[in-house]
């Protein structure tokens, strides 16, 4: 109940109390009222009582009201504040788990490029323990030479199949 309400309530009770004292002095006063005068004061004054209830009433059922309504918005603020939260909470999970996949698929890319690049060093050592083979055989100048010069044209294709797998 806010500052206002419990001013009106007061006054009112104040005006209750100084009309019943008032109706008190009066009673004093008309010691020779008659039956008929008291009935007709009692209704007055039950009248007045009911009013003064049904003010009471409706004050306290606007302030109900009110606290309703802002309990309502609270409410309203705090499913909101949920449904937010939850809704970061699951972009979290999704941001976590595509990450994880990211990682998972540079580590298997990673691997991969490793794989290749140690088949490649094999095929170079193999190339190259060739050539030297072909030259312990002694084999003839001019096969010797054709030999080297497709070796040497296969390894340059080989460096550069290597160096564009390292590129990537």
């Amino acid at each position: 109940m806010d500052d206002k309400e419990a001013k009106v309530i007061i006054d009112m009770l104040k005006e209750l109390q100084g009309n019943m004292d008032s109706f008190r002095a009066d009673m004093k006063e008309m010691l020779t009222v008659t039956k008929a005068d008291l009935k007709e004061m009692c209704k007055d004054l039950r009248t007045y009582i009911q009013e003064i209830r049904e003010d009471l009433r409706v004050n306290m059922q606007t302030r109900f009201d009110t606290i309703e309504n802002s309990l309502d918005k609270v409410e309203k603020r705090v499913e909101s504040d949920e449904s937010k939260h939850n809704s970061i909470g699951q972009q979290f999970e999704e941001t976590e788990k595509a990450l994880q996949l990211q990682a998972r698929t540079q580590r298997e890319t990673e691997n991969a490029v490793q794989r290749t690049q140690d088949f490649f060093k094999i095929t170079l050592m193999d190339i190259k323990q060739e050539i030297l083979s072909l030259k312990m055989e002694q084999v003839s100048h001019k096969v010797l030479n054709e030999s080297v010069r497709y070796l040497t044209h296969k390894l340059q294709e080989i460096d550069m199949e290597l160096h564009a797998m390292r590129k990537k």
